[in-house]
């Protein structure tokens, strides 16, 4: 009687240890991606960017609303140079997480 219970509990174990260790996967609600980010880009010519607003490297003029510092005129002199322009979609803030 104690045999089978050990076997049980072993195949038991087995059994669940197989199913924890299998990757989930989620039925997507969204249709599927036909296109991907760099083909996105060379279409639209545009990089949408996240910023971090850390002076001096990146600062928005309260005034104008416009971006200034270090880094926002060598991500702009690179995107100009490459043929694009970058639209600043949404601000960063360190720690955040991202999906």
């Amino acid at each position: 009687m104690h045999r089978s219970k050990c076997l049980y509990m072993i195949i038991f174990g087995l059994i669940i240890g197989y199913f924890a260790t299998q990757p989930y996967k989620e039925k997507s609600t969204t249709a599927p991606q036909t296109e991907t980010a760099y083909e996105r880009v060379l279409r639209t010519k545009t990089l949408r960017c996240a910023y971090m607003l850390w002076p001096p490297y990146m600062v928005k003029n309260l005034k104008t609303g416009e971006f200034e510092g270090f880094a926002y005129d060598i991500n702009t002199k690179l995107a100009e140079s490459l043929g694009l322009k970058i639209e600043w979609v949404s601000e960063f803030f360190y720690g955040q997480e991202y999906d």
